[in-house]
């Protein structure tokens, strides 16, 4: 979903998923460690996500920052 759509809508569904669990008035104990298991999942995914786009947009500067560099070095030559 975050590929498709960005970040915000990968946030909306999470945060419709959070709304509609809190809707239920009675859920058994099992139901209720089950879904703070899968929000945590998510919450996982989402953080190694993040991360990872991070780490591109990091390298991505950084190879600018080195083009920009090689250029201004090859002007003074």
């Amino acid at each position: 979903m975050i590929l498709m759509g960005g970040t915000e809508s990968c946030e909306h569904a999470t945060l419709l998923l959070i709304q509609n669990s809190s809707r239920i008035k009675y859920m058994p104990q099992s139901l209720i460690k089950l879904k703070g298991a899968v929000n945590a999942v998510i919450a996982i995914q989402r953080m190694r996500i993040l991360k990872n786009n991070w780490e591109k947009f990091k390298n991505i500067k950084k190879s600018i920052q080195q083009q920009n560099q090689q250029r201004h070095h090859n002007k003074n030559d």
